[in-house]
């Protein structure tokens, strides 16, 4: 149950919004070394060909967990949480918005723009869609400009009469930090 319900659920929901994605399935992980060490601790107890085979297969789990390991910390993504800020602040007009894809997105923002003594544009909520100002700025994580998520939000803002006037990432493409502006017509 553990170890099929997240993953099931997660699928299911995938087709009414994109969550299928490692991050939501880590819930899993404890369940999956249980099922993994139990299978290689009933394959010893037999003694052994068997023995031999889930020793090699301990093994084989370890060296090929190290290898990701040393690829996660050798090669981490870094966002550029400092140049976005920055563009934002640079670029922003009184009476701007913005929102955060990722809501604890608002944080390192925050930071930055607390450094350069700028409190930046109003902080609006995702969820209740576009405000009353002229633009808005939506700053996404993890999210690429073309994904299901940020072209829905991008309807949502058509609709409400604004367009978009730029897209901009700030890291490398793969931690997928951008900001895109979007202003009301006329």
């Amino acid at each position: 149950m553990w170890l099929l319900l997240p993953v099931m659920s997660s699928f299911v929901l995938s087709f009414v919004e994109t969550m299928f994605y490692p991050a939501y399935l880590i819930v899993s992980v404890p369940a999956v070394a249980l099922v993994v060490g139990g299978g290689l601790a009933a394959l010893a107890e037999r003694g052994g060909l068997e023995r031999a085979t889930a020793v090699v297969l301990l093994v084989a789990i370890l060296a090929l967990s190290g290898l990701q390991l040393h690829q996660w910390y050798s090669t981490a993504l870094k966002e550029d949480w400092r140049d976005a800020t920055r563009y934002v602040l640079s670029h922003e007009h009184p009476g701007d918005h913005v929102v955060f894809y990722v809501p604890h997105g608002q944080n390192p923002f925050d930071y930055y723009a607390h450094l350069s003594r700028n409190p930046g544009p109003s902080f609006s909520d995702l969820a209740d869609g576009p405000r009353s100002g002229r633009r808005l700025w939506l700053v996404r994580l993890h999210e690429p400009a073309n994904s299901p998520v940020v072209r829905g939000f991008g309807r949502r803002l058509a609709a409400a009469g604004y367009r978009l006037i730029s897209a901009r990432v700030f890291s490398p493409l793969r931690a997928q930090l951008g900001v895109s502006l979007y202003a009301r017509r006329g």
